[in-house]
């Protein structure tokens, strides 16, 4: 093991792995040996959470996979809701070529037994009522959406039959055929929900963190209980049970002990499932962490000369910046990255872009400060995410920061601005004048504070010029 950050975090996130395969919740020998082991594995559960929540690298991947399960689990709610509107029209144009429905869609229904079947409470749930339905089947779609399809499918498949519409009726054939592309649609975004809810390691990070947040399983003395400074336990089936395997009056018998054997075998499963996708999030970030240190050191040690020689004759800086754009998206297509330069989408035209990076490049040389250069850099990134973000283009957000002159200033490696977390990787460009016994006194290290300072005076000077635009006007 290395002191990089990265291995370190490697390492961490597989010892706590370890630590908790390790240890066999047995299901021979007495109660007392019994709890003693299961209390173990539980804090090596709660250690396993700590050891990412205070890893900064651990951490961003547990954020990173959180924010991806969200931003996937609202392009679903997206397309349901397309369903949804969809739906409400098909149910709308239904009871208009069959009047007859209008009996199924009587509010006195509501209530009744099988009330859920009829198109009462499909209009209900349209309206915007919640569901209230609980499903012992954990794959059952119990959605307004679902329950929506389901009191339509009744009306269409029973109730009208039922008042005499033969089902070979050309106008109901159409409806049923519509209908049934409707519900194709929402079992595809029911099966994808499913998917990122169970096997993504976003919800099974989420799940863990919340169930070991109270967690304080002191096997050996009852009155620390469960719960770390508050009053009450946990809710839950299994925070209820593991509570009286550890701490209840009665016996431990077999059924218990084979429960909490499933339990650390399920909890395994999600562990190693935590483990690989932090470790491929890790390699990703260690891979463009390397590439951007590897740029840095190849334009300090082999082009430094042919560099200064290319800026001479541009005085812009916007030509400067767009020059050493042109050298990174060299390096970073040599280097395997799909990557496109002065890409024009939208309202805007991009410095970088491809998968999966998004680079914006900026200058300091003296005349302008490296903490400037920085600030500016993060609110156009920033800016460009958001709206790529809705053309539905997502990529690894980097700044980097160049030196051209004048006192060196070297910025933290990442930033984070909003919900996005940038990479900013620092190139010294700065010639022989600017260098050794002749470099002027270095700019304090440009740290997350005085970003944030920079960052809100612009917020503050920019809304006061708002307002004062505003009052000139009327």
């Amino acid at each position: 093991m290395t002191g990089d950050p990265i291995d370190l975090a490697r390492e961490t996130l597989d010892r706590a792995l370890r630590n908790c395969e390790c240890i066999d919740a047995s299901q021979t020998g007495s109660a007392h040996v019994f709890q003693q082991e299961a209390a173990t594995y539980l804090l090596e559960l709660k250690r396993f959470v700590a050891c990412i929540e205070g890893n900064a690298s651990l951490r961003r991947c547990a954020e990173d996979a959180l924010h991806q399960m969200t931003e996937r689990l609202a392009a679903l709610a997206k397309q349901d809701g397309e369903v949804r509107t969809s739906l409400i029209a098909l149910r709308r144009d239904a009871q208009k070529r069959f009047p007859a429905l209008a009996e199924n869609a009587d509010r006195s229904q509501l209530g009744q037994p099988f009330a859920t079947q009829t198109l009462a409470t499909f209009d209900e749930l349209a309206n915007g009522r919640e569901p209230g339905v609980v499903s012992v089947d954990p794959f059952a779609d119990v959605s307004a959406t679902g329950l929506m399809l389901e009191a339509l499918s009744t009306a269409l498949t029973e109730f009208l039959p039922s008042k005499g519409i033969l089902a070979d009726d050309a106008q109901l054939q159409k409806l049923k055929r519509d209908f049934q592309d409707l519900r194709r649609r929402r079992r595809e975004i029911h099966q994808d929900e499913l998917n990122m809810r169970r096997g993504h390691a976003g919800d099974i990070w989420q799940r863990l963190r919340s169930a070991v947040a109270g967690m304080n399983p002191a096997w050996d003395s009852v009155e620390s209980h469960w719960v770390d400074g508050t009053v009450g336990y946990p809710s839950g089936t299994d925070s209820g049970r593991i509570r009286r395997l550890l701490y209840g009056t009665g016996s431990v018998d077999a059924a218990d002990k084979s429960w909490f054997s499933e339990y650390r075998i399920a909890r395994n499963h999600e562990l190693r499932t935590l483990n690989l996708d932090f470790q491929v999030r890790l390699g990703s970030r260690a891979s463009l962490g390397w590439v951007l240190q590897r740029y840095a050191r190849r334009c300090r040690r082999l082009r430094l000369r042919e560099l200064i020689a290319l800026l001479k004759g541009l005085r812009a800086t916007d030509k400067r910046e767009l020059a050493l754009t042109r050298d990174a998206a060299l390096y970073l297509f040599d280097q395997g990255f799909e990557v496109l330069i002065e890409q024009a989408m939208g309202s805007h035209r991009y410095d970088i872009i491809g998968e999966p990076l998004l680079v914006e490049a900026k200058i300091y040389d003296g005349r302008r400060r490296g903490l400037a250069a920085v600030v500016e850099g993060l609110s156009q990134i920033h800016q460009y995410a958001n709206d790529l973000a809705d053309e539905g283009v997502h990529g690894d957000p980097v700044l980097l920061v160049f030196r051209l002159g004048g006192p060196r200033a070297t910025p933290v490696p990442e930033y984070k601005i909003g919900n996005l977390r940038v990479t900013i990787a620092h190139v010294d460009l700065g010639g022989s004048p600017d260098s050794g016994s002749n470099a002027p006194p270095p700019e304090p290290d440009i740290k997350e504070e005085a970003i944030t300072q920079e960052l809100e005076r612009r917020r503050t000077n920019l809304a006061g010029r708002s307002r004062r635009r505003k009052s000139r006007r009327s």
